[in-house]
């Protein structure tokens, strides 16, 4: 192999993946095995992740997966698919140089027949940006990050608004209780929270709630998230609050070493709104994160200037931008770029007739 490798394997080896993943201090839930294993069982992707060996002798893994019915120059790589998180390369104690990541888009490019999309750990992203070649495409996202290495009395005292401190006061007060699981016990209760929101985003977004629920129904099951909690273990948190022992809001956090990913969230909002609970299961979230050593509490992608971007900055997070990169033979992610913008001004037509 060209560059700084001298050897490729694919797939990645388990163990070998485990360990490089617990040396590198910046990976995150979504990059370890069990995360991928997770994605091959609840869609249609088998493993395509590659582990190099560097020339001084350093592991790098990429997670990756390829989706299944799409053969030869049709072919798509993802590290990750949409829903699951960021992708990008882990390295042996953490230590990644532009020269592998400029061997690694080289080994991708070749042994590339269709289309490869790279969505890298946020903290790599300048790295891949200049990777090599230009890109077939770029999508630009931005991810909302806490830091919590001043412990949870200063990031409650200094980060928080006094919005936030207010709200959480609030749901103390009411008749929330708060329930916690690191396995798939909660699972069902969130679920029936999550398709609630699920027709909410729809009817917001103009989406017929029939077309959201069978897209919900496809690409978001319950096996699927009870798939997850079984597979990533103590390392998934799913967090409950009930209001009259009914559950009401609901979220899911996952751990890597010092790195905390809010991964899911879902409410009855009519319920769970006036009590403020959202900002209690955060609140709580972050104080556990805390409590057990993590450095960063991820508030995951958002849309800049969104009410819900605007949620996660009340809590002190940073606004971090970073992209999205696409490699293809085939102009296929251009394609369904531009049906999906059709397709979006036909619903919206659709809306401002009804």
């Amino acid at each position: 192999m060209s560059g700084s490798m001298v050897e490729v394997l694919s797939p990645a080896p388990t163990r070998v993946w485990r360990e490089v993943v617990d040396s590198d201090r910046s990976a995150m839930a979504f990059q370890t095995p069990e995360w991928l294993r997770a994605i091959c069982e609840a869609g249609p992707f088998v493993d395509a992740s590659r582990m190099y060996l560097t020339a001084d002798a350093r592991r790098l893994v990429l997670p990756m997966v390829r989706r299944r019915e799409t053969p030869g120059s049709m072919a798509i790589r993802l590290s990750l698919p949409v829903g699951w998180g960021t992708g990008g390369i882990v390295a042996e104690h953490g230590r990644l140089t532009a020269a592998d990541v400029r061997a690694i888009r080289a080994d991708l490019d070749r042994t590339s027949v269709g289309t490869t999309v790279i969505t890298p750990n946020p903290a790599q992203d300048h790295l891949w940006r200049v990777a090599g070649s230009p890109w077939s495409k770029t999508r630009t996202r931005m991810v909302q990050m806490l830091d919590l290495s001043d412990g949870f009395d200063e990031v409650w005292a200094r980060q928080f608004k006094s919005s936030v401190r207010r709200a959480v006061r609030k749901a103390e007060a009411s008749d929330l209780t708060v329930e916690r699981d690191s396995g798939p016990r909660l699972m069902r209760e969130f679920y029936e929270l999550y398709e609630l929101s699920v027709l909410r985003w729809a009817q917001q977004d103009g989406v017929p709630a029939s077309v959201a629920r069978w897209r919900a129904g496809r690409l978001e099951s319950l096996r699927k998230f009870e798939r997850v909690a079984e597979l990533m273990g103590p390392a998934c948190v799913t967090w409950v609050a009930r209001l009259d022992g009914r559950a009401v809001a609901g979220i899911v956090v996952l751990s890597q070493g010092v790195m905390a990913n809010y991964w899911r969230g879902a409410m009855e909002l009519e319920k769970a709104g006036p009590v403020r609970a959202n900002d209690l299961l955060h609140r709580l979230a972050i104080e556990d994160a805390c409590v057990r050593g993590m450095q960063r509490y991820s508030f995951g992608n958002s849309n800049p200037g969104t009410g819900l971007a605007r949620f996660k900055e009340s809590f002190g997070a940073d606004s971090i931008h970073y992209a999205e990169y696409i490699t293809e033979r085939l102009p296929l992610f251009k394609t369904a770029d531009t049906a999906r913008n059709l397709a979006r001004r036909g619903l919206e037509k659709v809306s401002r007739r009804g």
